[in-house]
């Protein structure tokens, strides 16, 4: 599973459906990480590590669009 760092410059020129879809791919796969974790512990520790990073940025980006959405 290819894991890459996206930016928040990136995340933020995303439309808000794409921000959802992006979260719940993420999320996805991070259930998945969850379930293998027996297979390869070593490689599952960073991938899941890289993945709660995203989904952090992700989430971050998305509750800042929304708070400016409110505040206009």
């Amino acid at each position: 599973m290819d894991i890459q760092k996206i930016t928040q410059e990136e995340i933020r020129g995303y439309e808000p459906t794409r921000l959802k879809e992006y979260e719940a791919e993420l999320r996805t796969k991070l259930a998945e990480i969850r379930m293998d974790v027996y297979q390869s512990v070593a490689n599952a520790a960073q991938v899941k590590r890289g993945l709660k990073r995203n989904l952090a940025r992700v989430l971050t980006v998305k509750n800042t669009k929304k708070k400016a959405e409110n505040n206009n």
